[in-house]
């Protein structure tokens, strides 16, 4: 028996019995995270919030007294809808740069970045790779993959063949411009890049879909493409040019 000093307040302690001892059970304490959500100028969410909030506007209209409060609706309605396609058109925000990585402990070394290798095809063999693009074709006009809720992609189909006798791995890399158009009014353009790895058997020839994303911001009845598409051996060497071109993008 323990005794207590007076006044003192005994907390009770969750027990259970093992064997003959008894162990104290702490109740676990479940935290659950909480997701920050970010509504950028620019952003898809923020345009849909400005355009359902004009339309609540123009619901409750009918209920107001006629006279000024039903054209003071009217106004703020459109100034609502106004504002969402204006932030469609707004660059959209970039993603701030992730903090450097924290240094390794004294004594210990850290692991070095290596990059997914391949072994580089023969010089004859990487020469004689074949391309050829099948859509979209010269100042055709195709449609993007991609809505209001998706992300916009330029389908880009090409033809690959390897005649040889040896398998090939080499990077193709697309580098093109945008040249945006509202209605007839041109905005400023754009550039993108993307590098894909590839790697073909000896004696393959297959079609490969390939998905560039739109490097253009904001919202657009048109993109104008300028599109160049090299070929490269090894990350050390020279890049060799296989085909420029030029389409649309509804």
């Amino acid at each position: 028996m323990f005794s207590m000093a007076p006044g003192s307040t005994r907390i009770p302690l969750a027990r259970r019995r093992i064997g003959e001892s008894l162990v104290d059970v702490k109740p676990e304490i479940n935290v659950k995270p909480t997701i920050p959500i970010n509504i950028d100028l620019g952003g898809l969410p923020l345009s849909i919030g400005l355009l359902a909030a004009s339309g609540l506007t123009f619901l409750i209209r009918g209920a107001l007294p006629k006279g000024w409060p039903q054209t003071l609706t009217i106004i703020g309605g459109g100034g609502l809808a106004a504002a969402g396609v204006i932030n469609l058109m707004l660059p959209k925000a970039k993603a701030s740069a992730p903090a450097a990585p924290a240094a390794p402990p004294s004594g210990v070394k850290a692991a070095e970045e290596r990059p997914a290798g391949f072994a580089p095809p023969s010089v004859p063999a990487f020469s004689k790779v074949q391309f050829e693009m099948i859509t979209p074709q010269p100042d055709q006009e195709i449609e993007h993959w991609g809505w209001l809720f998706s992300t916009d992609r330029i389908p880009v189909t090409v033809r690959l063949y390897n005649p040889t006798a040896e398998p090939v791995s080499f990077n193709l890399e697309f580098e093109w411009d945008e040249m945006p158009s509202l209605v007839g009014y041109s905005r400023e353009s754009n550039h993108g890049a993307k590098a894909f790895q590839v790697t073909l058997g000896p004696n393959e020839q297959r079609n490969d879909v390939f998905e560039l994303p739109v490097a253009t911001g904001g919202f657009s009845t048109s993109l104008q493409v300028a599109m160049s598409v090299y070929k490269k051996r090894t990350p050390q060497e020279n890049r060799f040019l296989l085909m420029t071109r030029t389409f649309v993008v509804v």
